[in-house]
């Protein structure tokens, strides 16, 4: 009896969740058919989800069919309204509200959804757009999706050409001081094993004195006789900036300091136009060429005497002339440096 009863029950609740209906003169009346959201709405919907910071309405808009790259009424694609968003919930951290960023979870839903990279709002890409504010952390999510960035050497991942140069916005990020961002562009640049950026990220690196970069740069492979636009090599850089530290490590690692530029002139040179006394001091030791003659005849203590440190004891002319430099009477445009002050303290 028992046992009947329990089979009352179960088919009195299979009746009653039925999807039809039993009218009272036997006739089956279906269940209401659930209403079919447009395309419209599933767009607003997912719009309405992003900026909420809803990662998992994101995901459930775009799966339902939601475009990934449709713009806003603004124009502005998702992907790039998604980092907007990174950037002011970052902000709003330090705060303490809220407690974690939901929208670098929306990235990567949008960048697996396959959000166009190349696109661009207000002239810029989204990598762009993140590397200028400085979210190294959304950087380091696009830069997987932008292997196809255009670089100085035109041969490196040429699959997305139009998502922005790594190497300027390398240049950007140093000038800005974005730490985070330059770490992670020279790591990408690194990876995609981009010999002609990489070397002038190096020369930028010796020019700003930064020992961090030089030595990060030297240790994945980067040539110490990269040229730049003059034909100068980093230790040039280094020298006429008057960075001892760069110039040791740069010398170290195998750079030539008897290397010339267009000019002809040699590191040795630049540090004596630059009157770093120091770097004059450290390439003599290593026997840098004091003799070398430059495009115009000058050797270093010519461009000593004819430069804009013509004092009264200048230290770098005394330093060479101490090292033996010689002089070259028949170049020398001034006439009377036998009685240059230096001259009279050999």
């Amino acid at each position: 009896m028992a046992t009947l009863k329990k089979l009352s029950f179960a088919l009195v609740a299979c009746l009653i969740t039925m999807p039809s209906l039993v009218t009272a003169g036997g006739q089956e009346t279906p269940a209401p058919k659930r209403r079919r959201v447009s395309m419209q709405e599933q767009q607003n919907l997912f719009w309405q989800a992003l900026q909420d910071g809803d990662a998992d309405g994101v995901k459930k808009h775009l799966s339902e069919g939601a475009d990934v790259n449709e713009p806003d009424a603004d124009g502005c694609p998702p992907l790039h309204a998604a980092v907007s968003e990174e950037e002011e919930c970052d902000a709003a951290i330090y705060t303490g509200e809220p407690d974690e960023n939901p929208y670098r979870e929306i990235i990567g839903v949008l960048l697996e959804a396959g959000a166009n990279v190349t696109a661009k709002y207000g002239g810029q890409t989204a990598l762009e757009q993140a590397a200028s504010g400085n979210q190294a952390y959304v950087v380091n999510q696009l830069l997987p999706y932008c292997c196809g960035v255009v670089t100085r050497s035109h041969r490196v991942c040429q699959v997305l050409p139009e998502v922005g140069d790594l190497y300027e916005l390398f240049l950007e990020a140093m000038e800005d001081e974005h730490d985070g961002v330059v770490e992670a562009i020279s790591n990408r640049l690194i990876a995609c094993g981009d010999t002609p950026s990489l070397e002038l990220c190096l020369d930028w690196a010796a020019h700003e004195g930064d020992e961090v970069l030089v030595g990060k740069f030297l240790n994945a492979g980067v040539s110490t006789d990269a040229r730049d636009a003059k034909n100068g090599t980093p230790l040039h850089t280094a020298a006429r900036d008057g960075h001892l530290k760069v110039v040791r490590m740069l010398l170290r690692a195998g750079a030539d300091p008897h290397a010339v530029n267009f000019s002809r002139r040699t590191p040795l040179d630049k540090a004596v136009v630059g009157n770093d006394r120091d770097v004059v001091a450290y390439l003599l030791e290593v026997d840098a060429d004091q003799e070398a003659l430059d495009a115009r005849g000058k050797t270093a203590l010519h461009l000593a005497f004819g430069g804009p440190f013509q004092i009264a004891g200048n230290p770098t002319i005394r330093l060479l002339l101490l090292y033996g430099t010689k002089m070259h009477e028949e170049s020398m445009e001034c006439p009377n440096w036998f009685a240059h002050p230096s001259m009279q303290r050999r």
